[in-house]
């Protein structure tokens, strides 16, 4: 799968992508740590980016949601491999399933906003900020995460 991710071939990039996908949608323990530690990450968020592959873009946004959904050390890999400012992008995408699979890293964010690691919720804060300086839809989703109540506890 790891070969596939990483091909010029996008058939074989949709392919391994949704075979990670589908590992990671298992109920029970969904290997989130092996699956990064294979190092795919990077080549999921260089995914979000194909506008001219939806399907790619949509499968990609499902397994780095699903990776965020681990451990605070999983969303951590995920917010530094740059995903964030393309999942807020992506909340504006023409296409209803790419922009839908965007949602849930939402939540991922609402956890790193209680976190004492100053830094992760630094990164955090901005992530928000940028989505929330963005189109009423960017911002309703922002609302609709749970988030602004601990943003205004920082503040105060």
């Amino acid at each position: 799968m790891v070969v596939g991710v990483w091909s010029d071939d996008k058939n074989a990039q949709l392919e391994a992508t949704t075979q990670f996908r589908k590992l990671l949608s298992i109920e029970r323990s969904p290997p989130i740590n092996e699956v990064v530690q294979a190092g795919v990450v990077p080549r999921f968020v260089e995914f979000l980016n194909r506008d001219d592959f939806p399907q790619l873009q949509f499968e990609a946004a499902w397994a780095l949601t699903n990776i965020a959904s681990g451990t605070s050390d999983n969303t951590r890999v995920v917010i530094d491999h740059g995903a964030v400012p393309i999942f807020v992008k992506l909340l504006g995408s023409p296409t209803d399933d790419v922009r839908e699979q965007t949602k849930p890293a939402l939540p991922a964010l609402e956890r790193l906003i209680n976190s004492n690691d100053e830094e992760v919720l630094t990164d955090a804060c901005w992530a928000l900020s940028y989505l929330s300086d963005g189109t009423n839809d960017k911002i309703q989703a922002v609302i609709e995460a749970g988030v602004c109540p601990r943003l205004i506890e920082l503040l105060l």
